[in-house]
């Protein structure tokens, strides 16, 4: 499937020189595997697997998976990256930009909120919850597709129509 253009998308060597910067700031080595992990995910559309982003990173180099799984670990202990669980399996995105995500739990679509919509999210988010930060929502449900199928949550329906078509990442 074809994701469509985002407008709030950043260029991938800005989400790249961001993710390094971080990297260093805590004082951790910029080695060829983590810049070949960190490179993949600037340049994704949206949340990947390891063995996705292990595929990628290793087209351009020889790479062990377990050092991808290892990479992962510490890139998620550094918050520059966060998980989404998607259809039963951890996936990866650059935590470079506030987001929320509502996820179809029938069809595994991903819906990125940004912008409006992660403000509006965000701010209900915080004004029930004080002393708390939003580092990231995750939202799950039934798409609008799904939805319309079941015939059964207009809510979600409604939310999803107000946050624009959905960005759906099959990994590929």
């Amino acid at each position: 499937m074809v994701t469509p253009p985002d407008a709030c998308r950043v260029p991938p060597a800005r989400r790249l020189a961001w993710a390094t910067d971080r990297l260093r700031a805590a004082v951790r080595r910029s080695t060829r595997p983590r810049r070949l992990l960190l490179d993949v995910l600037a340049h994704a559309d949206g949340h990947l697997t390891v063995e996705t982003i292990h595929r990628h990173a290793s087209a351009k180099g020889p790479l062990d998976l377990s050092t991808s799984y290892r990479t992962m670990t510490v890139f998620e202990r550094l918050r520059l990256v966060h998980t989404v669980m998607i259809g039963g399996r951890t996936t990866y995105g650059l935590a470079d930009h506030p987001h929320a995500h509502a996820v179809c739990d029938r069809c595994a679509r991903v819906t990125a909120l940004r912008g409006h919509e992660w403000h509006q999210v965000s701010m209900a988010a915080r004004s029930r919850l004080k002393g708390f930060t939003c580092d990231g929502i995750i939202i799950r449900g039934a798409c609008h597709d799904c939805a319309d199928v079941l015939g059964d949550l207009p809510e979600v329906k409604d939310l999803l129509l107000e946050c624009g078509e959905p960005r759906v990442n099959d990994g590929t």
